[in-house]
């Protein structure tokens, strides 16, 4: 049996049609996010506005466009329930824009803005009660083309903050790539790196996630104007092997007559990068435009299954805008979510996908719908991941409940079951820290260790009165067996200590540096 909703169209209010194809069947059910006191009116932001603390308490930041401006959040721990919205308020200035948020594994809300007056891009620090622990800490200031856009925060598991973003209006402006990092917490930010050519063409909408991964080697890839008649973007990318300290010249991806448009840049635990965005022929921009995706392993240098990105994981239809793309430890799954525009030609609505790969890319699941409203044009998704794996997306619908108002809604999907595997023998059955190699030694020794199960790694040496002289290893590992090489030039002669702690347990170990 069908069910017709007719809403007839009266006073400038928009007719919404039945709904035609339902959602996921892991999906739940939708909920609207409530509004701040006394608006009408509010609106999501791309990227990253929405995240989940350990203890499964969900926030959301959101835009009011009503009478009085600002930005609000609002949190729930079960995702059904929120709070009545609390402007964010680092400093009591109007015009604050551009923020985004990101939590640490730490349990620390990282948040990015931007002022209006002066013209500057700031960082401030909550914890999970949402109390400002670090106001208004600045990162840049003075912009080209006055104004920040494109703003993308991350971390990594080696506990740095990594700011991306570009300056200026990209349809209108001459615009180029930045790059800041904190490796403190937020307390202090590096001098603003110029990232992409300073060519005279527009570069706009730098990404790289890094929440996964606690190495050093890096890529930030954006979307490079090529020209403006016919409108054509390739695909740009930078890498950095100290954590981003420096970076690489710059690299184009896959130089084509494609549109190619905004990279999303996701690296794993082990160290693969992932790249997912839209592209389209110039011969039929409308109804070829697709997802397309691929991988490397050599950072940057091939890139698989098909060095010209042919490999398609959206439906054979029109497809763009890939965001929110992130990979899950705790499942091992690799997710994606993307604009739908299949049934738009039809009057029906824009609507959000997504697929997800349990194989770090080697395939794909089939594409899932997350959104049934009707004819509306769903706008502005984020993501978060909750500890168990679930994911939680939001995203505004425009001209609801009544012509020219926004709300947010906010929908849950249950982890992604993957495949039982029988035990390996071969895999790791305790936790070990062995003695080092050779020891008594100078000036290198060889530690190894052996995990049972992956996590958290740190790997540090010590000295007699306890002080920490370096940190060999400290990021996600995998189960296994691992040697590290200590290189002790420079210090005193004398008895030193290693401790390997992960997963709540330690251990330490004495080793003898000869004169």
């Amino acid at each position: 049996m069908y069910r017709y909703l007719l809403i007839v169209l009266v006073s400038g209010l928009m007719s919404v049609v039945s709904a035609q194809h339902g959602v996921g069947a892991g999906w739940g059910d939708r909920v609207e996010l409530p509004l701040p006191q006394g608006s009408n009116s509010v609106r999501g932001f791309l990227y990253k506005n929405s995240v989940a603390f350990s203890n499964n308490k969900r926030v959301i930041f959101m835009n009011n466009e009503d009478t009085g401006g600002g930005i609000y959040y609002t949190y729930s721990y079960d995702g059904k329930t929120w709070s009545d919205p609390v402007q964010f308020k680092p400093v009591n200035i109007p015009g604050i824009n551009s923020t985004k948020i990101y939590r640490d594994n730490r349990d620390r809300l990282h948040v990015v803005w931007a002022r209006p007056k002066p013209k500057a891009l700031y960082y401030t620090q909550m914890d999970s009660a949402l109390n400002v622990v670090i106001d208004s800490m600045r990162i840049a200031s003075s912009p080209r083309n006055n104004s920040y856009n494109g703003v993308y925060l991350t971390a990594d598991l080696n506990d740095r903050l990594h700011v991306m973003w570009h300056e200026g209006d990209s349809k209108t402006e001459i615009t180029e790539c930045y790059y800041s990092r904190s490796t403190d917490s937020g307390e202090s930010w590096s001098a603003p790196q110029l990232i992409s050519k300073d060519d005279g063409k527009a570069s706009a909408f730098p990404r790289g996630q890094f929440g996964a991964y606690g190495g050093d080697s890096l890529m930030i890839a954006w979307r490079d104007n090529v020209s403006f008649s016919p409108e054509n973007w390739d695909l740009h990318f930078v890498t950095s092997t100290d954590g981003g300290v420096s970076w690489s010249e710059v690299t184009n991806l896959n130089s084509s007559s494609d549109f190619q448009g905004d990279p999303d840049v996701v690296v794993d635990p082990g160290g693969r990068i992932h790249m997912v965005y839209h592209q389209y022929p110039q011969s039929d921009p409308y109804n070829g435009m697709r997802i397309v995706y691929g991988y490397s392993d050599d950072f940057g240098k091939s890139w698989k299954p098909s060095p010209q990105f042919k490999n398609v994981i959206s439906d054979d239809s029109r497809s763009e805008l890939a965001e929110g793309t992130h990979y899950q430890i705790s499942t091992g799954t690799l997710w994606t979510f993307w604009k739908d525009e299949s049934e738009r030609k039809g009057g029906g609505g824009i609507n959000i996908k997504a697929a997800y790969s349990t194989d770090r890319g080697e395939s794909w699941s089939t594409p899932e719908y997350i959104t049934d409203f009707g004819n509306s044009p769903i706008g502005f998704k984020a993501i978060l991941v909750l500890p168990d794996g679930s994911v939680g997306l939001n995203y505004e619908v425009p001209n609801y409940p009544d012509s020219g108002l926004y709300r947010i809604f906010y929908r849950e999907r249950t982890p992604v079951v993957t495949a039982i595997k029988e035990p390996d023998v071969r895999q790791p059955r305790s936790f070990t820290l062995a003695q080092n190699s050779p020891n008594p030694f100078n000036p290198s020794t060889v530690l190894s260790f052996t995990l049972k199960r992956a996590g958290e790694v740190r790997l540090s040496v010590y000295d007699v009165r306890g002080r920490r002289i370096k940190t060999l290893v400290r990021g996600w590992k995998n189960a296994g067996v691992y040697r590290v090489t200590f290189e002790a030039g420079g210090l005193a002669a004398g008895v030193y200590y290693y401790r390997l702690v992960s997963g709540g347990e330690s251990m330490v170990k004495k080793m003898i540096l000869l004169p």
